[in-house]
């Protein structure tokens, strides 16, 4: 079936039962740490362990405790269109991650991002996220029509009996790329009641 229909969320969540949160974001600087730091830290009791302006590491708050990291203050190639993100098994400071992945070799640092909007001003754009405690998944409507992104930081379910490495992180692999990510489809103009047009 369809990952994006009716329930397809809840089938990425698994046996998990999430919140699902809903609300606007713009194409500028630091509005992803801003939708973060509600439902993660706020809905759902993740860590902001380290922070600094526009840019934040955030802890799990049950799973295996890794670390998602979020640059938005428009230094790459999208400028404030997009984040720059990228998991890691911890961190030492906002800046530094322990057993980054993808690795850089995988997905350049410029080109692991999050796009939010396809212009950088003010223009709303709306999201849809489900969270729980290990797991996050975002779909924005980065163009304001019924095309989508999704994207997404969560622990997979276990492959064997103590498996500790079982996280996962979706991103772009362009950055500065208007065009549709990961998972887009031109058919999507609600999502579990959300209107993206």
């Amino acid at each position: 079936g369809d990952p994006l229909n009716h329930g397809g969320c809840e089938q990425l969540m698994g046996t998990r039962t999430p919140t699902y949160y809903t609300g606007t974001i713009t194409g500028q600087n630091g509005t992803l740490i801003t939708v973060l730091d509600a439902i993660l830290v706020t809905g759902e009791g993740w860590t902001k362990t380290y922070s600094g302006t526009n840019k934040a590491v955030y802890t799990q708050a049950s799973g295996n405790g890794f670390c998602l990291r979020v640059l938005d203050d428009g230094s790459g190639a999208g400028g404030a269109r997009e984040a720059l993100v990228r998991g890691a098994e911890s961190a030492s400071d906002v800046d530094t991650l322990v057993d980054p992945f993808p690795t850089v070799a995988q997905i350049s640092d410029a080109n692991c991002v999050w796009r939010k909007s396809n212009s950088a001003d003010a223009t709303t754009r709306n999201y849809y996220a489900v969270a729980d405690g290990s797991s996050f998944h975002l779909v924005v409507n980065f163009n304001g029509t019924s095309d989508i992104d999704m994207y997404s930081y969560f622990d997979t379910e276990r492959f064997y009996s103590g498996d500790g490495f079982n996280t996962a992180i979706t991103t772009r692999s362009s950055g500065n790329n208007s065009g549709n990510g990961l998972c887009t489809n031109n058919n999507y103009s609600s999502l579990h009641g959300v209107t993206f047009t």
